[in-house]
């Protein structure tokens, strides 16, 4: 069938035959499809397509960017892909989608795939090889483009699902709609310097870079006045795999750093000139960077994280170990969560 091959063809062009990405199901009602979600580990040669074209009533999304193990989230993502944006409208659909579609085939740098779906397009900007390896960097660009373009706010994040194309919109059963590709030129594939140029230049860049490092957090906030006491800081990384693991390297990401902060900005301040230790002998220093960064954690009061959040959200996910017991007579609180 035509839109086998094309969706195919589509996936081929994105991943090799080394990586794994997920496919997620889901019902098409807002109504009911929380309840029944199926995400499934992915890769060239395992997809289903004639099962998933006969699951009536469905959505079928996918990770444009590679997962390890095909398990969707920012930790997990092993390999970027391409830029994506997700361009929605409310009224003058018709119109909405005319207008973009001459507006991004117009580009400069157009996109390398355009996709069509029921309530707007789906625009994919394939990347060369290694040219983005940090999540930091890639939701700093793609916010760069949203904004210059002005696709949905809310779509930003390496590891969104976008509904793959060559399946159908189910959300009015009884007009369902083709998700298909009107537009492909898979010649294109960009770098990060190229597309940075054209969507802001370098200095948004690093600007939204910053923003997205420092991120928001909410608690209660903590008075300086209740970092005391030194704590027993070199026990920590001594007794959890987990904390070894990320001292011991120069190219963290964001969860990882998020671990740090969170535990160390806890321990006085002996615990944050330790943590600027760590965070000095990283690849992307930036000193004004990591000091708001803590600043933020200690305004916000933020807490350590829990074993079992680390194991979800950080590449320490196999070397985690429960932290409780080294930090707990420091008046943290801690979760237990065997390995």
């Amino acid at each position: 069938m035509k839109g086998q091959d094309e969706v195919r063809e589509f996936l081929t062009q994105l991943f090799t035959d080394q990586d794994q990405f997920e496919i997620f199901t889901i019902i098409d009602d807002k109504h009911v499809s929380a309840r029944y979600p199926k995400e499934t580990p992915a890769n060239l040669s395992t997809i289903d397509y004639d099962k998933l074209s006969r699951i009536n009533g469905y959505a079928i999304y996918f990770t444009p960017n590679s997962m390890k193990g095909g398990k969707r989230s920012k930790a997990t993502v092993d390999k970027f892909n391409t830029m994506f944006l997700d361009f929605d409208f409310k009224d003058h659909l018709d119109k909405g989608k005319a207008d973009t579609i001459s507006t991004l085939e117009g580009l400069q740098l157009p996109p390398s795939a355009i996709v069509e779906t029921k309530n707007g397009i789906h625009a994919y900007w394939f990347l060369q090889a290694g040219t983005i390896s940090d999540s930091e960097t890639y939701e700093a660009l793609q916010r760069a483009m949203q904004e210059k373009l002005g696709s949905d706010h809310q779509a930003i994040d390496c590891s969104h699902l976008m509904r793959l194309p060559g399946f159908k919109h189910w959300k009015d059963p009884k007009d369902p709609f083709d998700v298909k590709l009107i537009s492909k030129r898979y010649d294109k594939r960009y770098t990060l310097d190229e597309l940075a140029h054209k969507f802001g230049g370098k200095k948004k860049l690093k600007e939204l870079k910053k923003k997205h490092q420092a991120g928001a957090y909410s608690n209660k906030p903590i008075t300086p006045a209740a970092f005391s006491g030194r704590g027993h800081i070199d026990n920590i990384a001594s007794q959890c795999r987990a904390f070894r693991n990320i001292e011991s390297r120069r190219d963290l990401g964001h969860h990882e750093r998020l671990a740090l902060v969170w535990v160390y900005s806890n321990l006085g301040q002996t615990g944050i000139e330790h943590l600027m230790e760590v965070l000095e002998k990283q690849n992307d220093y930036d000193e004004e960077v990591s000091t708001s960064f803590i600043n933020h954690s200690i305004k916000r009061g933020y807490k350590p994280p829990t074993c079992k959040w680390m194991q979800e959200n950080g590449r320490v996910v196999e070397n985690v170990s429960t932290l409780a017991a080294t930090i707990a007579p420091l008046g943290c609180t801690m979760t237990r969560h065997r390995s």
